[in-house]
């Protein structure tokens, strides 16, 4: 029993690895590009997915040598490529290990290493600065779109308005003052807007000009709630 139990495992074990094999290797014809030498010493190239905080550089010079710099830090090595099988020889401390080299596609190269079936995916170090960039600009819109946020038009000019709300407030609630006005206003916007965060963008305002800034927050969501109610009626 046992032995018949074991041949099917195997049997089975044998064609899921031959079913895995050839899935791979059509995979692989898919997405491979053929490796130049020019490719990989046109840029150098960052590692991702890496476990540590370390961060690797790896620059692959038309000489043969291999430069890898890890926080800063250069080693020097050497490589060979392999162009026949699409492999590439990296000698790191003396010690040479073969990897398998694929193109995934442009920007991306992936290394399998065929002593330990590990794997290294390396990035255009070009692009990882674009994309910084981008994040950059992402980041300095978002800047831009608090600071508007957070701030009253250059051409606001003190006016009737908030004097006009506070007073007909204080009509309804005569023991109450100014600011027990804008703390209300406070308390109703604290999920949109923030005292701390409203003083970083205006550092010499005091509390009473929060309450004007609150009051025109208020009367511009108003004024566009009630657009909105007349196109819709059109």
């Amino acid at each position: 029993m046992n032995k018949k139990k074991t041949g099917k495992n195997s049997n089975y074990i044998d064609e899921t690895m031959n079913f895995t094999n050839h899935s791979l290797k059509k995979i692989k014809k898919g997405i491979e590009k053929e490796i130049s030498k020019s490719y990989i010493t046109g840029k150098s190239w960052a590692l991702l997915e890496d476990k540590s905080n370390d961060s690797f550089l790896f620059t692959f010079r038309n000489n043969g040598d291999l430069l890898m710099t890890i926080n800063g830090i250069v080693k020097h090595g050497a490589y060979e490529l392999i162009v026949d099988n699409n492999s590439i020889l990296m000698t790191i401390n003396g010690i040479t290990e073969q990897y398998d080299i694929l193109n995934i596609k442009d920007d991306y190269i992936y290394l399998y290493k065929i002593s330990t079936n590990e794997n290294m995916t390396l990035v255009n170090r070009t692009k990882l600065k674009d994309e910084f960039k981008k994040n950059l600009e992402v980041v300095n819109d978002f800047s831009n779109n608090e600071f508007q946020k957070y701030t009253l038009p250059e051409n606001y000019l003190h006016d009737h308005f908030f004097l006009s709300a506070v007073t007909n407030w204080e009509i309804k609630n005569p023991k109450k003052n100014v600011f027990d006005f804008i703390n209300e206003k406070e308390k109703m916007y604290k999920n949109i807007y923030i005292y701390d965060k409203w003083k970083e963008y205006n550092p010499t305002k005091s509390r009473y000009n929060f309450g004007e800034f609150l009051v025109y927050k208020e009367r511009e969501f108003k004024k566009g709630r009630a657009l909105s109610f007349k196109v819709c009626k059109l």
